[in-house]
């Protein structure tokens, strides 16, 4: 089973209810979900998948389908990058109720964000520095600009997110290692806010 979900410990949810190898990837893909089974693919992106033995099997019938895919050597940093991104653009779209592009507007909340962010991402082992990756998150908001993200898309359909999975998941960390991340926390509040509304 190929996990491409967003965030952190999704793969470890599954390892624990799966009968099957539980093999961890992420993608670069932008949809928009209509209904199970059919959805709006506005960039098809690359799929990255963590290097194993079923991998090469995976990364051909990827291939076959018509889908970018390559085994990636740093699986765990990919993921990371990604988790900045989504913790930002997934997170303020939402509460903001916006696609990507109208989250430039706001630098200095992104800056904020970034900043505690990488605090926790090194207390984790991951060293990336804070100007690089408020740039890496502003042209990753630049190239997506029209996309509806995931959690924006179930805010507006009343379902839950997966911001645990986000800057939960950040929170918590956070919480572990002793860092102050009062910015995440209030993101974190504001989508329980939203959706816990009828």
């Amino acid at each position: 089973m190929l996990c491409l979900q967003n965030g952190l410990g999704n793969e470890d949810l599954l390892r624990k209810q799966a009968t099957c190898r539980v093999i961890r990837g992420i993608t670069t893909a932008g949809t928009t979900f209509l209904e199970p089974g059919k959805v709006i693919c506005s960039n098809i992106g690359n799929i990255y998948v963590e290097d194993s033995e079923a991998s090469g099997d995976i990364v051909n019938i990827l291939d076959e389908a018509g889908l970018k895919a390559e085994i990636s050597k740093d699986i765990k940093e990919r993921i990371w990058k990604k988790l900045i991104a989504n913790c930002i653009m997934n997170t303020l779209s939402a509460i903001f109720k916006v696609k990507n592009g109208q989250l430039s507007k706001s630098p200095k909340l992104i800056k904020s964000i970034v900043k505690e962010l990488v605090e926790v991402a090194e207390k984790e082992h991951f060293k990336f520095k804070e100007e690089e990756t408020f740039d890496m998150v502003m042209e990753i908001i630049k190239q997506s600009a029209e996309n509806k993200s995931s959690m924006l898309q179930d805010i507006l359909k009343g379902k839950k997110t997966e911001i645990d999975f986000l800057n939960g998941k950040i929170v918590e960390l956070a919480e572990k290692h002793k860092v102050d991340v009062p910015v995440n926390k209030a993101l974190v509040d504001m989508i329980k806010f939203l959706e816990s509304k009828d």
